[in-house]
C-alpha cells in the first residue's frame, strides 16, 4: 500500500514540475517570430491633436517623438498610413 501513495505523489510532482514545460517548442518560436513581424503598423493621423495628446498616443505605440513648436499638431512625419514600427522616430510640427 505505501507504494501506491508514493506513486501518486511522484505523479503529482511530475505534473507540477517546471521541467515538464518546454518553452523552446518550434511552435512557440514560430509564434514569437510572427509577433515580431506584426509589430509594423500604419502611422495614425495626429494632425489637429494637442501636442500632449499626440505625443502620449505615439509613445504608447512605442514610437519616439520629436516636436517643433508648440500647440496643436499641424504636420507630421511619417504621414498618416505610412508603415512604422516601435522604436521609429516621428516628427511633429506644431502651430506656434
Amino acid at each position: 500500500m505505501p507504494e501506491k501513495d508514493s506513486d501518486t505523489s511522484e505523479q503529482n510532482k511530475e505534473k507540477d514540475s517546471p521541467e515538464k514545460i518546454n518553452l523552446s517548442k518550434p511552435d512557440r518560436i514560430r509564434s514569437l517570430e510572427i509577433n515580431q513581424e506584426s509589430e509594423v503598423f500604419e502611422m495614425p493621423d495626429v494632425i489637429g491633436f494637442p501636442a500632449s495628446r499626440a505625443i502620449g498616443a505615439l509613445q504608447r505605440m512605442g514610437l519616439k517623438v520629436k516636436i517643433k513648436g508648440s500647440g496643436e499638431v499641424v504636420d507630421q512625419y511619417p504621414h498618416k498610413g505610412q508603415k512604422v514600427k516601435p522604436g521609429n522616430t516621428c516628427i511633429l510640427k506644431l502651430h506656434s
